[in-house]
């Protein structure tokens, strides 16, 4: 489970980004969009995540 923003990894769910499959209970591009908007995959979960570390960034993992 991911510290900051609470998806689970789920080969199935990378493999099919659009259906709401597997652990999480909703697919990974509406995950994408939730942490966008909310700072997490569902907006319940809000206050079990943390703020990324400097290091978890986008921008600082572009290898």
């Amino acid at each position: 489970m991911c510290d900051v923003c609470f998806w689970q990894f789920d080969l199935v769910a990378h493999m099919k980004p659009d259906r709401n499959i597997g652990a999480n209970k909703i697919s990974l591009n509406q995950a994408i969009e939730n942490y966008k908007q909310f700072g997490v995959s569902k907006p319940q979960h809000k206050h079990l995540v943390r703020e990324p570390l400097e290091e978890e960034l986008p921008e600082n993992n572009l290898e």
